[in-house]
C-alpha cells in the first residue's frame, strides 16, 4: 500500500495524465496465441522509447543482451524492466534491427491521441480515439465534437481498444457528448453499493451541451484492454443508441473502489457496482464483441487499412460485420489469465483513489 501522505501532493498531476508510477519506458506490448512476442501496441509519445526510435510494430528481441525466450523462462519479462537504464534490442516489422540502451522517464499521456471525419458514400462518419479516462480530455472533448457536429456526423466510431479506465467524471462528460442530444435528463448510469451502504447509491443523468452530438449509431473499438470507465461508458450508452463492438469483447470489469484512509495509507476495496438504465451490469467476462476484426499492429490505429476501422465503415455501410481473416484467431486465443497479467503490465497501474475507476 503507498501512503496518502505520497499521493496527495501528486494527485493533480495524476488526474492530468501524469504518470503516476514514475519512471517509465512508455511501451506496452501484446501476446498472441497465449505467447510473448513483446509486439509493441503502444509507445507513449515524447517517452523515453520515442526518442530512443521505438514505434508501434516494433519486436522487442532482447534485453540486456539476453532473449526474450530465456528471460521468459526464468525470472520473466517483467523483472527486467526494474533495470535502468535498459538495453533494449528491436526488430522492425521490415526484419532491420538495432539495439539501443534507453533510460526511464516521466511519462505523460496523450488521452485523445487523434480524431477525424471520414467522408463515406451514405454520409459523414467520425472517428475518435481516447486512451485513457483523465481531466485533460475535457476540454478538448468540445473542441472534437463541435467539428463532429458541425460536420453532420450522426455515426461514430470511438476507438477504445487499449483504454483501461480512469475518471469516473470523464465518463460522465463524454456520455453528455455521446447521448445528451438524443437523451436529456435521462438515466445514463447507476452507482449501486450493496444493501448496508444503499444510502450511498447515485444516479447520473444526461446533459445536453451545446456540442452534444444528434447520435444514431456509435462503434466501440474495443479489446480485452477495454475497461472499467471505458466499458461502464459503453453499456450506458446500449439502451439509447445502437451500439456495436468491434474489435474482441472486452474485458469485464463492472465494479469500482472507493479510497478508505487508515493509519495514514488509503485502502481501495470494491465497493461498488455501475449499471445502465436497464439495470444491465455485471458484465465480468466482459462486454461481447459484435465483429470480430484483428488488431494488426502493421496497420496504424485509426488508419483507413486499420482491420478495427474497416469493420466498422463496413458495418455502418452494410448492417454487417465483414467476412473476418485467419489471423483474427490467432489474436483471440488468449486465456484469461494472460490476458490480466497483460492488463497489469506497469504502464496500466492506476493510482489510489475513488475516481479512478480503471486502476489496477
Amino acid at each position: 500500500m503507498i501512503p496518502w501522505t505520497q499521493i496527495e501532493p501528486v494527485l493533480a498531476e495524476m488526474k492530468r495524465g501524469r504518470s503516476y508510477r514514475p519512471p517509465l519506458f512508455g511501451i506496452s506490448w501484446k501476446e498472441k496465441g497465449g505467447r510473448l512476442l513483446t509486439v509493441l501496441a503502444s509507445v507513449s509519445k515524447g517517452s523515453a522509447a520515442e526518442k530512443a526510435g521505438m514505434q508501434v510494430g516494433d519486436r522487442i528481441i532482447a534485453l540486456n543482451g539476453r532473449t526474450i525466450a530465456d528471460i521468459d523462462a526464468n525470472e520473466g519479462v517483467s523483472a527486467m524492466f526494474d533495470m535502468d537504464p535498459l538495453p533494449f534490442t528491436v526488430r522492425r516489422p521490415d526484419g532491420s534491427e538495432f539495439s539501443v540502451t534507453v533510460a526511464k522517464g516521466i511519462v505523460t499521456i496523450d488521452p485523445l491521441p487523434q480524431w477525424r471525419v471520414i467522408d463515406t458514400a451514405t454520409g459523414p462518419v467520425g472517428y475518435m480515439e481516447l486512451a485513457t479516462f483523465i481531466s485533460t480530455a475535457d476540454p478538448v472533448f468540445d473542441t472534437i465534437f463541435s467539428e463532429l457536429r458541425q460536420a453532420g456526423v450522426t455515426d461514430l466510431i470511438l476507438d477504445l481498444r487499449y483504454n483501461g479506465g480512469g475518471l469516473v467524471s470523464t465518463a460522465e462528460m463524454l456520455g453528455d457528448f455521446l447521448g445528451g442530444g438524443v437523451s436529456d435528463d435521462l438515466v445514463f448510469s447507476k452507482t449501486l453499493f450493496n444493501d448496508n451502504n444503499s444510502s450511498f447509491n447515485s444516479i447520473r443523468r444526461f446533459q445536453q451541451l451545446t456540442n452534444s452530438l444528434n447520435l444514431s449509431r456509435l462503434v466501440i473499438v474495443g479489446s480485452r484492454r477495454t475497461a472499467s470507465a471505458s466499458e461502464l461508458v459503453t453499456n450506458s450508452m446500449e439502451p439509447h443508441v445502437e451500439v456495436t463492438i468491434v474489435g474482441d469483447t472486452t474485458f469485464g470489469k463492472p465494479v469500482g473502489q472507493v479510497g478508505l484512509e487508515f493509519c495514514e495509507k488509503i485502502l481501495r476495496p470494491t465497493s461498488f457496482e455501475t449499471v445502465n438504465v436497464l439495470d444491465e451490469g455485471g458484465y465480468f467476462d466482459g462486454l461481447p464483441v459484435d465483429c470480430p476484426a484483428a488488431d494488426d499492429l502493421t496497420s496504424a490505429v485509426g488508419a483507413d487499412d486499420d482491420p478495427n476501422v474497416v469493420a466498422a465503415l463496413s458495418y455502418f455501410a452494410n448492417g454487417a460485420c465483414p467476412v473476418l481473416v485467419q489471423q483474427l484467431k490467432t489474436d483471440q486465443s488468449h486465456s484469461a489469465r494472460s490476458l490480466r497479467e497483460e492488463l497489469r503490465q506497469p504502464e496500466y497501474y492506476g493510482p489510489a483513489h475513488r475516481e479512478f475507476a480503471g486502476a489496477f
